[in-house]
């Protein structure tokens, strides 16, 4: 190579090297921090934002029953019958057995549960315990709603004419089907009449998402990020 072409070479060599470096270094400073959607670990969050609430608490006041939702929502329910008050369609005596079948608190003698899909359930459970499985219709009505507190004869002859069965026949006898018509028929006879809820507050902001912890610092500069951003 002639002597006036080297050292331009040799200069153009250069420069393209430290080019070639400084993008190295700008790539690697990009990818330092990967983007916004892959620093996020999601299990460090709690999606109370996408969590239907759920009954932290019940408290019977003058008026009805006040329900008490673990977003910090409050409503009380009032008006109505006992059985829609305490979502206890089956208006359930209240115990030890009873709660373990759902029920979350007492009031006017009952049973109250948290929604009333568990009210039903409920029904359904005990009437499948050892407590009733082995009696007939009349035998088990007539404990359930005992004739000093109902009209248990037509109690009875309602039952067996919507199920279609004798009254003489046993509860372990019965089918899904015909199990499921006893359920609801009782929650008719026992009157599901319903009266109007009343919100007492609202949630509070703050359990929309609640940040249960900071894996590293990094995750801590994310969720600042994200604060700022009114995202949490």
């Amino acid at each position: 190579m002639q002597l006036k072409y080297k050292y331009p070479c040799i200069l153009a060599s250069m420069i393209i090297m430290l080019g070639v470096s400084a993008t190295q270094s700008r790539t690697n400073v990009h990818h330092a921090r990967p983007p916004l959607d892959k620093e996020l670990d999601t299990s460090i969050f709690s999606y109370d934002l996408f969590k239907k609430p759920e009954v932290q608490d019940v408290i019977q006041t003058k008026g009805g029953i006040c329900y008490l939702m673990d977003n910090g929502d409050k409503f009380e329910r009032v008006g109505g019958s006992i059985a829609w008050r305490n979502n206890n369609p089956g208006c359930i005596r209240y115990s030890k057995k009873i709660a373990n079948m759902g029920a979350i608190g007492k009031a006017y003698g009952f049973a109250i549960f948290p929604d009333e899909e568990t009210g039903m359930n409920a029904i359904k459970s005990l009437l499948l315990s050892d407590s009733y499985c082995d009696l007939s219709i009349a035998q088990a009505i007539n404990k359930y709603a005992p004739p000093h507190e109902n009209n248990t004869t037509h109690y009875i002859s309602s039952l067996c004419g919507v199920v279609g069965v004798s009254k003489h026949t046993k509860l372990h006898d019965l089918n899904d089907e015909q199990l499921i018509c006893v359920v609801k028929t009782i929650r008719k006879i026992e009157g599901w009449i319903e009266g109007a809820e009343v919100r007492v507050i609202s949630p509070k902001p703050e359990y929309k998402m609640k940040v249960i912890r900071a894996a590293n610092d990094h995750t801590q500069f994310v969720l600042n990020r994200l604060a700022s951003e009114r995202v949490l």
